[in-house]
């Protein structure tokens, strides 16, 4: 039953803030004392963002636990690889495959309580609903499921004596497709609605504040595998649409569009090569609405010798719609030494990283500077 916060947040080197809080806290990750928009979100390798928040941090509260088959943590300075945010860690988020066998349904319920200390106990206030209906059939594959995680009997704030409820309503669904022995082709898409109310924070007061959002993503992967090496494609494009009803009302509306090709080919038993080009638009606005474009070739070396040594050294250049360009390399080598059953190591890394500037900073109502 632990969300998708509390499963990272008990990761070595990330912070999860707000997880530990009721459901429906604002989550911010932090990475090896990093801030929030300096790790990159990856689900199913392609990259999310939201373009209409401040940070333009991507929303983990969109992702339920329930959804999700794995994830993997890449920490430092990744950027050669996997472009602007990549500063402090990656987060690469796998959600759920289909299932094996023709047709399989799996649902489930989960329940518990949430109350406050002087609240009566065996008071209920979590609720978790999923259902999934897929399978596979030769070489297609289909899934379809929906996700609903409901919380009430905790205030946002310690001296409130009001609750505030939060919902999750999530909708998922999947298709694959193997039109040849090594080819596949899989298309994904999402659709999230989150509803939280919270309270004044500020006057510390008990208030009928609420936040709305609701996020559209689809995804589109294609992976082509040969003797000697492997190309992949990958598009995304994702929507949200944000209303935060307060004193101070807001709205926000935002959309990225994602586009990645990249090929892996051995050259020979101890060297390696990758390469590719990516691109990505960044949209916000309700009236006036602005944006900016970028796009990024990129290559990088592998070297695994016989005798131990090793060496990764890549290089990636990012050109900005609105700032020019910008390059960022990579450069580790490590040696390993075997004894009998053991295995010693000595690595060394030295690599950049950059972040690009949000749309606010470009072209915000408070302090924006469309020159950065």
């Amino acid at each position: 039953g632990a969300t998708m916060a509390e499963i990272l947040n008990a990761q070595t080197g990330i912070e999860i803030s707000g997880s530990r809080g009721r459901p429906g806290e604002v989550l911010g990750v932090f990475a090896r004392g990093g801030r929030g928009r300096q790790v990159l979100v990856l689900i199913d390798g392609v990259r999310v963002t939201d373009p209409s928040s401040a940070s333009q941090e991507y929303d983990l509260r969109f992702v339920q636990a329930e959804e999700v088959e794995s994830v993997e943590i890449l920490k430092g300075a990744a950027s050669t690889l996997y472009g602007t945010n990549a500063a402090t860690a990656v987060i690469n988020i796998r959600t759920r495959k289909a299932p094996k066998s023709p047709l399989a349904l799996r649902v489930g319920s989960l329940l518990g309580t949430h109350r406050a200390p002087e609240d009566p106990e065996g008071q209920f206030g979590q609720y978790q609903q999923y259902a999934r209906l897929g399978g596979t059939s030769g070489r297609l594959n289909y899934q379809a499921g929906i996700t609903h995680a409901r919380a009430t009997g905790l205030s946002s704030l310690r001296s409130g004596t009001e609750t505030d409820p939060f919902r999750n309503l999530s909708l998922s669904a999947r298709l694959g497709y193997r039109p040849w022995d090594h080819t596949r082709v899989q298309l994904t898409a999402n659709r999230t609605q989150l509803r939280t109310a919270y309270d004044d924070a500020f006057n510390g007061a008990d208030a009928d504040f609420l936040f709305l959002s609701e996020q559209t993503r689809v995804s589109l992967n294609a992976t082509r595998e040969f003797s000697k090496g492997t190309l992949e494609a990958r598009a995304g494009y994702s929507e949200f649409d944000s209303d935060n009803r307060s004193d101070f009302p807001t709205t926000f509306r935002g959309s990225n569009w994602f586009g990645e090709v990249l090929y892996k080919h051995r050259l020979n038993r101890s060297l390696s090569v990758l390469g590719g080009i990516m691109a990505s638009e960044d949209r916000a606005g309700t009236e006036d609405v602005e944006s900016f474009r970028f796009i990024d070739p990129f290559v990088n070396l592998v070297w695994a010798s016989a005798s131990g040594w090793n060496l990764n050294a890549g290089t990636r250049v990012n050109f900005h719609s609105q700032y020019g360009s910008q390059w960022v390399y990579q450069l580790n080598p490590s040696y390993a030494l075997t004894l009998g059953e053991h295995t010693f190591k000595a690595l060394a890394t030295w690599s950049t990283a950059y972040i690009t500037p949000t749309l606010n900073q470009l072209y915000g109502t408070f302090g924006a500077n469309p020159e950065l």
